[in-house]
């Protein structure tokens, strides 16, 4: 009696695990999981956009700190040579001579100004007297006939002397060097001076810049990154003495490098990307 009785209920409890399995199984949760995702999707896209918003509020903040008159003065290399116009190599030696005095070096806001301090009116007093002055000495000389063909060289050549003497037609290090001479002649309390605070910090204003948009196109230069890193924990280290110095000289020469306190008094990383 007992045995049988045990196996009846052996036989019944197998059914009794089935149901039981069977109803956990047909209890649905994938709505709540679902919800759960979609409020942490919403969530993460909330912060992502909040980032965005961010981001763009201080590029346009730094936009506008940026606008001075002396950051403005400064050329960028960039901006030159990506206006100048070069001939291809599958041109014709004598197609690419003709193109010389024809093509556009550099865009028309560079066009006046030369290397070694020259200013235009020097250059235009010059260059615009040297064919008449050209043909005076021929004709005092009684060198040769005076004809148009030599009006048309002497004038040539002014504008070819005009062009070798360009900013816009020099490489990236003759750009600096006009940058830094800027820096000098704009941030210098007497005349020729390159020692105090502000003109060593507008200096390394002037480098910092030319290094960030060279590593904007070259993202693989560590080296130079190190070197524009260092030349931020100088620029600030200057600009840390110059506040111990004065105060009022200290916010100017913040205000026209375009420039913050945090910039200069907080925490100098090295970037991953400058831009």
């Amino acid at each position: 009696m007992f045995k049988s009785s045990t196996r009846i209920i052996r036989s019944i409890a197998p059914s009794f695990s089935n149901i039981y399995s069977s109803g956990s199984r047909s209890f649905n949760t994938s709505q709540i999981v679902f919800a759960k995702k979609s409020k942490k999707g919403a969530e993460i896209n909330k912060a992502r956009l909040e980032k965005i918003q961010k981001e763009k509020e201080s590029a346009e903040q730094l936009k506008k700190l940026k606008d001075t008159p002396f950051l403005n003065s400064l050329l960028k290399a960039n901006e030159i040579f990506k206006s100048t116009v070069s001939p291809s190599y599958a041109d014709s030696a004598a197609t690419r001579s003709s193109q010389v005095l024809g093509e556009i070096e550099g865009s028309k806001a560079h066009e006046n100004v030369f290397l070694g301090n020259i200013t235009s009116e020097e250059a235009d007093l010059v260059l615009n007297n040297a064919p008449d002055a050209s043909i005076d000495f021929t004709m005092r000389n009684k060198v040769s006939l005076i004809d148009s063909n030599q009006i048309n060289l002497a004038k040539t050549q002014s504008e070819i002397s005009r062009r070798v003497i360009s900013v816009s037609n020099q490489n990236a290090k003759a750009v600096l060097n006009h940058n830094i001479q800027l820096a000098i002649k704009h941030f210098a309390r007497t005349e020729g001076d390159t020692a105090s605070p502000e003109v060593q910090a507008a200096v390394f204003t002037v480098r910092i810049i030319q290094l960030a948009d060279h590593l904007r196109h070259s993202n693989k230069d560590h080296s130079n990154r190190r070197i524009y890193t260092q030349f931020l924990h100088k620029r600030a280290k200057i600009l840390r003495y110059l506040k111990r110095e004065s105060l009022d000289r200290y916010f100017i020469c913040l205000k026209e490098l375009g420039l913050t306190q945090e910039m200069v008094e907080g925490q100098i990383l090295f970037p991953k990307r400058v831009d």
